[in-house]
């Protein structure tokens, strides 16, 4: 439900989408950027934030001695996420471009992080999707997913249905939103060549993060 909303956020009230986002995830979603920062980034290391939206994680990054490009195909979320850089002599790059046909070299980032981006897509723009990201990060590179997922019990499934269909109705009417299915992220993974070394969920197993490990093919 939170995604589809998002979207909605996105769409109709940009300049509102960080606190729609935040509440919608119970501050779930700074709580991740935050473990991601301590277990994950190093100095001079190089980041990818594919679907940056309002910035807030390049922000993170960018104060923890990394360098951190931010990508999204919403010129109305690059301008709330220039707009949180206001003000500074420097600030990380910004990029309009869609992470399903990525601009960028290939094995050029340490780590690449993609968050509620993939449920907003259909499966061929999440299989390009996660072609492209793979493809931009190094060997032995990170690609950090969060993503929406389906609780594995059978009474969270029910309530995770009770609460996503009439969120897909109010997008519908209102947005003219397209609603996807929750997908097997891990499964699509397998089509590459890697790891995964941590999954971590939150919200009742709503939302998932996944880490994975690129391994050079043999």
């Amino acid at each position: 439900m939170a995604t589809i909303l998002m979207v909605l956020a996105e769409k109709k009230v940009p300049s509102k989408y960080e606190w729609i986002i935040n509440f919608l995830t119970l501050g779930r979603r700074i709580k991740i950027y935050k473990y991601i920062r301590q277990k994950y980034l190093q100095e001079n290391q190089f980041i990818l934030d594919a679907g940056c939206g309002t910035g807030r994680f390049v922000e993170i990054a960018d104060a923890t001695w990394v360098s951190c490009l931010g990508i999204d195909i919403s010129e109305n979320m690059l301008q709330q996420a220039k707009m949180r850089f206001r003000g500074r002599k420097q600030h990380p790059p910004l990029i309009q471009t869609s992470i399903t046909a990525l601009p960028l070299r290939i094995e050029s980032f340490d780590i690449v992080i993609c968050t509620f981006v993939l449920s907003e897509l259909n499966l061929q723009q999440v299989q390009d999707s996660l072609r492209e990201l793979y493809t931009c990060l190094k060997k032995e590179g990170l690609l950090l997913l969060v993503t929406e997922s389906k609780p594995e019990s059978k009474m969270k499934r029910i309530f995770f249905n009770c609460i996503r269909i009439p969120a897909f109705l109010v997008t519908k009417i209102f947005a003219r939103i397209p609603k996807h299915p929750v997908y097997d992220v891990k499964a699509l993974l397998e089509a590459h060549s890697g790891t995964i070394l941590e999954q971590k969920s939150y919200l009742g197993e709503h939302l998932t993060l996944i880490v994975y490990e690129k391994t050079p093919m043999r």
